[in-house]
């Protein structure tokens, strides 16, 4: 236990902080407990997660920078919602690697070369793998954490997740712009990197955007939509997207992710932690 002994013999401070802790700390906990019962467990199980995963997050970012991936590589790695896939299983006293519901599959294959690139690197310099030993099941497990990353590239969503009744809302968390994973039938053997990710933006969206946005249910150019007087603001389910007005915004919104990815670089800006999801 931590404890600052200069303030042991502060006997007014150490009431106060008693009582803070027995009416607030504790009588939270067990108001949670008494509604539903292993609540606190399941948190402290929670929060383990979460920090296990963005640990994960920030090995990967750093060996995207260190090595020179592409931008867009770095900035989705840098969202523990968007490569994060292991769970930490407390019974089983291992990390257990489960699938997000909308991640692709083309998604998934990326981080998982990463991961096994990462390991390589580390095996030719000598050095002790930081990453934790991870079980994959033979059936997949869906994860418990649901909470999205926004403005990812529209291949990064899983077809079938995307595609659901209510995709007007993921309509306006997608970046319906830009695709950034190489199809895993193209993908060399051995986990060797694919040549087109080494690509810029234009030249790689010219090359896999119009094969890509045939999975999605959205529309690539604007046309007349049954609700294009409608005054609420919301996508219909048959209206269409702008993709033109939301290319001049894409720009816009390029311009201020590599001004921040350089702020990172140079230290300037520190990555946080994500929030953890509630929604768990």
């Amino acid at each position: 236990m931590c404890a600052n002994l200069t303030y042991c013999g502060d006997l007014g401070l150490l009431c106060t902080a008693y009582d803070h802790y027995l009416n607030y700390v504790l009588a939270e906990k067990y108001k949670n407990e008494s509604k539903e019962k292993g609540w606190n467990e399941r948190e402290v199980e929670r929060k383990v997660v979460h920090w296990a995963r963005q640990r994960l997050c920030d090995w990967h970012y750093k060996f995207l920078v260190a090595n020179n991936y592409a931008k867009r590589y770095q900035v989705i790695a840098s969202d523990g919602n968007a490569c994060s896939d292991d769970e930490y299983n407390s019974k089983a006293g291992m990390y257990v690697i489960k699938t997000l519901a909308y991640q692709s599959k083309n998604a998934t294959a990326f981080f998982c070369r990463l991961d096994c690139k990462i390991k390589e690197v580390e095996k030719i310099m000598g050095c002790q793998s930081n990453q934790q030993i991870r079980w994959s099941p033979k059936i997949p497990i869906i994860s418990k954490f649901k909470k999205t990353p926004k403005n990812a590239p529209i291949d990064f969503y899983r077809p079938k997740w995307f595609n659901e009744p209510d995709r007007s809302q993921k309509l306006m968390v997608a970046d319906l712009l830009e695709a950034e994973f190489v199809p895993i039938k193209e993908l060399p053997p051995g986990g060797k990197q694919h040549p087109n990710e080494r690509l810029g933006y234009i030249s790689f969206n010219y090359k896999y955007w119009d094969s890509t946005i045939k999975d999605y249910e959205i529309e690539p150019r604007t046309s007349q939509s049954s609700n294009k007087d409608s005054n609420d603001g919301s996508l219909g389910d048959d209206e269409s997207v702008d993709l033109d007005m939301a290319m001049a915004q894409k720009d816009v919104d390029n311009h201020l992710v590599n001004k921040k990815i350089m702020e990172i670089e140079k230290g300037e800006i520190e990555l946080e932690p994500e929030e953890i999801d509630e929604d768990y």
